[in-house]
């Protein structure tokens, strides 16, 4: 019977199909062992195939060591494939500041993609029960949650992730392995009383079902259950929505913050969500911090950054969001010539000036003529050293047409440079005297008159 009704959940949710391959996250305890031995038993009904996968975390010293060989014994009793692996989760929670649960289930997932990858398997089935779904809402709940976060575990997750025992009890798991005399280990954490969800299960819920509601589980998980269905309701429709917010992807990923604020704010969180899976992959590590931060640049502006996770950055710039793993880092450089150079290389912008001297040329000609990416100015001007430099904090020029100076800030912000581009703009400065931005403007002492002999033609050529 109770075979059966695990059965009945795995076609319930679409869990498996005929064919599939499906590794049993097993880490000895009652949960993971009744669903290997289910799983191992419906194998032939289903027509799929049953391995198993063991993390030793390496948290309690011999008593991990003892739980990877009973594993293995196990499964060599049941006819399983099982590949084992030790990892000291402790390396991981200092080198990445996690905590000691947050760095345990990250080593366990990576551990399990990767042995999907090895057995080239389809699926990964884990323990989780009824239980433990109605612990983790009021976990969320007790934390502050989104709907993603009050609804729980989905029976399906990423399309690989599945929970078979979803609607099965703790008490009905325990009473199948005593049923059919099946050997388990005990997890000694789970009546240490400092984390919160062994604090929820020991302390809250009963305190919930006797003094409040007796039929307070069922309360929760018809809670979880409709939230499920809103939360995916609004998943998708923010999907779609993304889907017309996109201006550029490639390597970065653009989108109009004009139309993202055509949609209610209840989808920008998951819009976000949605982007960055796009562009990292999943959305671990990204907390609602993160979130509230990128949602904060939709109504911030002109230009700010906010850093996430991996190294990914989202930029605003100019009426669109830029997700990207490009950092931000200024490109400064300074060259200094006693004498006209014929080209200047500069490695870090990506960008070449070359140097030309106009001899008596006709000024009114050669300024119809100018094409982009070139400055006409006045030679006689230009005094020595010459320094070519990117911009600093402070500068200020007078640009073409203009007889009071302006900051180099401003005139960028009217141009809509990004900020990300403006230390690659070179910059001509003459005894300290901003010459030229280098493929914008010249400075208005430097123009051009006529019946001068000479002009400084400086022509840009960007590579990258």
């Amino acid at each position: 019977m109770f075979i059966q009704e695990i059965k009945i959940t795995i076609e319930k949710f679409s869990m498996l199909k005929k064919g599939d391959h499906v590794v049993v996250a097993v880490s000895g305890g009652a949960d993971s062992v009744a669903l290997l031995s289910v799983l191992n038993a419906l194998k032939d009904e289903l027509g799929i195939a049953v391995s198993a996968a063991h993390m030793d975390h390496m948290i309690r010293g011999d008593e991990s060591k003892k739980e990877m060989l009973f594993v293995q014994s196990l499964t060599a009793e049941m006819g399983v494939k099982c590949i084992a692996k030790a990892r000291d989760v402790f390396d991981v929670k200092n080198d990445d500041g996690l905590s000691l649960q947050e760095a345990a289930r990250e080593v366990r997932y990576e551990f399990l993609r990767e042995t999907l990858d090895i057995l080239k398997a389809d699926k990964v089935a884990i323990g989780h029960h009824r239980d433990d779904q109605i612990e983790t809402a009021l976990m969320w709940f007790i934390r502050g949650s989104s709907l993603k976060g009050l609804s729980g575990m989905p029976p399906v997750r990423e399309g690989l992730f599945i929970r078979p025992l979803i609607e099965t009890t703790r008490k009905e798991i325990e009473q199948y392995l005593k049923e059919n005399n099946i050997d388990y280990i005990n997890d000694t954490s789970i009546n240490e009383q400092q984390y919160l969800r062994n604090d929820i299960r020991h302390n809250l819920l009963p305190l919930l079902r006797k003094e409040y509601n007796p039929k307070i589980d069922d309360a929760i998980l018809r809670m979880t259950n409709l939230l499920r269905v809103d939360d995916e309701f609004l998943y998708n429709s923010a999907k779609q929505a993304t889907d017309g917010c996109i201006i550029e992807s490639g390597g970065d990923l653009c989108v109009s913050i004009e139309k993202i604020k055509e949609y209610p704010e209840a989808l920008h969180g998951r819009m976000v969500m949605d982007i960055v899976s796009r562009i990292k992959g999943d959305t671990r590590g990204i907390t609602f911090k993160h979130v509230d931060s990128v949602c904060g640049l939709i109504s911030d502006g002109p230009s700010k950054v906010v850093q996430l996770p991996e190294g990914l950055s989202v930029w605003r710039e100019y009426g669109k969001l830029i997700f990207t793993y490009k950092q931000d880092q200024e490109t400064q450089f300074n060259f200094t010539y006693d004498s006209l150079p014929e080209s200047v290389f500069i490695e870090k912008a990506g960008i070449k000036l070359f140097f030309n001297v106009l001899k008596n040329p006709d000024v009114e000609k050669l300024l119809k003529q100018r094409e982009s990416g070139i400055e006409f100015l006045n030679f006689e001007e230009i005094r020595f050293p010459l320094v070519v430099r990117s911009v600093l904090p402070g500068d200020r020029f007078f640009p073409l047409g203009m007889e009071h100076s302006r900051k180099l800030k401003d005139f960028f912000i009217d141009l809509k440079i990004p900020v990300r581009d403006r230390s690659r703009i070179p910059l001509i400065v003459s005894e300290g005297r901003i010459a030229c931005l280098c493929g914008f403007r010249i400075d208005n002492r430097f123009k051009l008159k006529k019946g001068k002999a000479k002009v400084l033609e400086v022509r840009l050529i960007q590579y990258f």
